[in-house]
């Protein structure tokens, strides 16, 4: 049986979170506000358990399944999210890079991580998803911990809270 094939950008990814493997993932995670965004009810559960386990206790974690709860959760906590992860197809023909530009006009600040994933990720998604803010763009068979913790290696500077030296 032939193993799965991933692409170059995730193997990238995975790279820079083994150069920085001295790190755990809840080091970048302590005390992050993040977002989930996902219509699917099974997908978002599997991503926001992915999170929980990589944050911990500490991480402030919400979900939503529609681009309009998505919104209402964003407005409610004046934008003041750190990390937010989206599905591209939210439904009633919205999506997420359309979601992650309303979010910025409601208060999500420009320093907000945000990671796009969709089933399929061609050139003019990932083109869209970079124009509108998204630093990565992965299909939804690369999101998994490692990814996810190798974009927060990429992204975000040490953790100044890491008992580590």
């Amino acid at each position: 049986m032939t193993a799965a094939k991933r692409s170059k950008a995730v193997d990238d990814l995975i790279q820079g979170a083994l150069r920085a493997a001295r790190y755990d993932p809840s080091d970048y995670l302590e005390g992050m506000r993040v977002l989930v965004v996902d219509a699917d009810a099974d997908g978002l559960d599997w991503l926001a358990e992915t999170l929980r386990g990589m944050g911990g206790d500490d991480l402030e974690l919400s979900t939503a399944r529609s681009f309009n709860a998505a919104m209402d959760i964003c407005r409610s906590q004046n934008g003041g999210f750190e990390f937010v992860v989206m599905s591209n197809k939210l439904g009633g023909g919205h999506t997420g890079v359309e979601l992650l530009t309303q979010m910025r006009s409601a208060g999500l600040p420009e320093a907000a991580l945000a990671i796009l994933y969709a089933k399929s990720v061609s050139r003019p998604l990932r083109e869209q998803a970079r124009a509108a803010g998204f630093c990565e763009t992965l299909a939804a068979d690369d999101v998994n911990s490692g990814s996810l913790y190798a974009i927060l290696v990429q992204h975000c500077e040490a953790p100044p809270h890491s008992t580590l030296d």
